[in-house]
């Protein structure tokens, strides 16, 4: 695919936002890198380059790893164990942890148990973290900003059943974190969302947000400066039922679009249960959500 490079110098002026606190974002001198459309006629979207990435440098950015050249990289190993055939089955495993395939029509996704912790040497990062599921798209996409393939799927939606019918014990709703992090900062290019649950400071800083769905307001946790937004759910349906995450996303960071590479995205449910607050940070990272609990959690074996 075609790559255009857009060179925007872009100062924002000071956004009028609902909160508790108050802080601007400038954009400032952005190098914006745009993918064109393709053969097809699929709508283009802005990317990171590799070289701006910690480990996800395909060679091919505007690309899945369905890319012949992107599937041999180290940032596509999961999609392809996910893909061969020793995932055809209901469920399979690789040294990183153990996996429950769906292949659905409409729920095509692979649920894995992140089992690293088991190998502090291996993995020193891992150590301890004893409860982490990732939720990982089936059908080729790439991460936040490649929003040709978002609409295809609600891939939050999905995360959050898996996380409570596919995991024992389930996630408890109020202390449940659903996370993605940015290209800048993801170890692998295919569409995935971490589980696990809100670390200090965030479930207090998020109750004190308003429930107003028209409003985007701004808050201050760990010293991370986040865009967040109410989504109320549909009347008698789950949190994230109905709702596009990442459009949200694209509405109430600075930049929109251009921006969707560089941030972070947090997804808790509100304090009267009745929706969801979504929140989006630039460089957020998944170290930012809790995956220690006191005993190990397993796949729901129901």
């Amino acid at each position: 695919m075609i790559k255009l490079v857009v060179f925007l110098w872009l100062t924002l002026l000071p956004i009028v936002l609902f909160g508790n606190t108050s802080f601007n974002e400038p954009i400032g001198l952005v190098s914006a890198y745009m993918c064109l459309p393709g053969p097809g006629g699929q709508a283009s979207h802005f990317y990171s380059p590799s070289r701006f990435n910690a480990d996800d440098q395909v060679l091919e950015q505007c690309e899945t790893c369905l890319n012949a050249d992107n599937a041999k990289h180290n940032a596509c190993k999961v999609d392809r164990f996910i893909q061969s055939e020793d995932c055809a089955g209901t469920i399979c495993g690789d040294a990183q942890g153990a996996f429950i395939m769906e292949h659905d029509f409409k729920s095509r996704f692979a649920l894995q148990h992140d089992l690293r912790f088991q190998d502090e040497g291996q993995y020193p990062r891992a150590q301890d973290e004893n409860c982490r599921f990732i939720f990982w798209a089936l059908d080729p996409a790439v991460g936040i900003e490649d929003f040709r393939q978002h609409k295809s799927g609600n891939y939050w939606q999905q995360a959050f059943e898996a996380s409570q019918h596919l995991v024992s014990p389930a996630f408890p709703l109020m202390e449940l974190a659903l996370g993605m992090q940015p290209a800048t900062k993801r170890g692998q290019h295919q569409l995935h969302i971490h589980i696990g649950t809100l670390a200090h400071g965030y479930r207090k800083s998020i109750d004190s947000l308003s429930f107003n769905p028209d409003s985007t307001q701004q808050i201050e946790i760990n010293k991370m400066q986040f865009f967040a937004r109410y989504v109320p759910a549909k009347e008698g349906e789950d949190p994230l039922s109905g709702n596009n995450i990442f459009e949200i996303v694209s509405e109430i960071i600075p930049g929109g679009d251009l921006s969707m590479p560089l941030y972070g995205i947090l997804v808790a449910i509100s304090k009267n249960k009745k929706g969801v607050f979504v929140l989006a940070a630039k460089n957020w990272e998944r170290s930012e959500i809790n995956y220690k609990q006191p005993r190990v959690c397993h796949f729901n074996k129901k």
